[in-house]
């Protein structure tokens, strides 16, 4: 297994503006927790893990760079509450023609600070384990 994990991210949120910067905790953004927690789970997973920030925004494009992650930047017509998932990784696979390499493509957004290391492995690991094509997670509700 290979991943390649794309990134989403947006400052122009309409319900919480700016909101991949916000702090989550004291001098630490939204993004760059999550980035943070990928990197950790990418150095316990058994095969290799790519990480690619996909924005719009030259302050996200930083922010990545900044913490040692490459970037996407997609076209400003994508930049909008009502733009799909697929429209952007439509964009995304078509403008990377890296993407191909990759046994499979996960979308991870950042929205969520909580989440630890070790459920990204063990999402993967079943991914792996029983051969999903397609997988998401979700809470008992």
């Amino acid at each position: 297994m290979k991943i390649l994990a794309y990134v989403p991210a947006r400052l122009n949120s309409t319900r919480i503006p700016n909101k991949p910067l916000q702090e989550v905790q004291p001098g630490v953004s939204l993004l760059e927790k999550s980035l943070t927690t990928l990197r950790e789970a990418m150095f316990k997973l058994p095969c290799p893990m790519t990480v690619v920030v996909n924005t719009p925004d030259a302050d996200l494009m930083h922010e990545a760079d900044r913490l040692g992650f490459p970037s996407y930047r997609r076209p400003h017509s994508l930049n909008h509450s009502h733009t799909t998932t697929e429209e952007i990784l439509a964009d995304f696979l078509h403008m990377n023609v890296d993407a191909r390499r990759y046994t499979h493509i996960a979308i991870l957004n950042p929205t969520n600070p909580l989440i630890t290391p070790d459920v990204y492995v063990d999402f993967f690991d079943k991914v792996d384990t029983h051969g999903y094509d397609t997988a998401f997670s979700t809470n008992v509700v």
